[in-house]
């Protein structure tokens, strides 16, 4: 939270982004640790007012389940709706004969 005040917490096994969570620092808050958990076709945001308070809901929402941490980016935009672009690469192995 130092280097990148907006980061992704992602699940290792994961899809179709369940159990993502972002956190945001925003200095200028009461409140300035803002988690949201993505679950289903909803999110949760919670409001921390302190890292080892943020950290504490982080744990409880991850339980024992192994996550990576990303650099937030900010998503572009077209006609007020955020979207990304992704591109999958696959290795095809020579001894295959592939």
């Amino acid at each position: 939270m130092r280097k990148h005040s907006y980061l992704y917490l992602k699940p290792v096994s994961g899809k179709a982004g369940k159990g993502i969570m972002t956190v945001k620092l925003l200095p200028e808050k009461q409140l300035p640790f803002r988690l949201k958990i993505q679950e289903d076709k909803k999110s949760i945001t919670y409001n921390c007012a302190s890292l080892p308070k943020l950290w504490n809901r982080i744990v409880k929402q991850c339980g024992n389940a192994p996550y990576i941490v990303q650099q937030g980016i900010r998503l572009a935009q077209f006609n007020d709706r955020k979207f990304d672009l992704r591109a999958l690469v696959q290795k095809i192995s020579a001894a295959n004969g592939n």
